[in-house]
């Protein structure tokens, strides 16, 4: 079973390793760039499949793809997410979930912008992440009753 903690953290983990893909892409263009390699609405003529400018392209373009799929699966756990926190009840809780787990917002920036102190967000928060913790526990328990139900 699935503690709170992590589903509501799995969207930021997500995020930092697209973040990470992106600058290691970055840093691939700019290897290939300073080497005076480009691609784009350049055609490039190379002398067989093998050539080296056709290989940073072809790992650029996986790279690419990584990224892409990675995003889809960002917006994926995002989509999870925002179900589970849209049942909580009390508007706070929800307010402070969706600030932390979907907008990565800073406490600083959450408290200033809800107008809280640090210790009654953090406080409202741990009650937040107990309520999403029962729905995680009951979608669990519908599933299983469904199954055995059905199965």
């Amino acid at each position: 079973m699935m503690k709170a903690e992590e589903f509501l953290s799995r969207a930021y983990r997500l995020d930092q390793q697209i973040q990470s893909k992106v600058d290691q892409l970055a840093r691939i263009r700019a290897s290939i760039g300073s080497s005076g390699l480009r691609y784009g609405n350049i055609k490039v003529k190379t002398s067989g499949p093998d050539s080296m400018v056709e290989k940073a392209v072809l790992r650029i373009m996986e790279e690419e793809q990584a990224i892409n799929d990675e995003i889809d699966r960002l917006v994926e756990t995002k989509h999870q997410i925002r179900e589970v926190i849209s049942r909580v009840q009390d508007v706070e809780c929800r307010l402070l979930l969706e600030k932390r787990n979907l907008l990565f917002e800073t406490w600083p920036k959450i408290c200033l912008d809800l107008g809280m102190s640090l210790r009654w967000a953090q406080t409202k928060y741990r009650e937040a992440v107990e309520v999403v913790q029962g729905i995680l526990d009951e979608s669990v328990r519908d599933d299983e009753l469904w199954r055995s139900q059905n199965g």
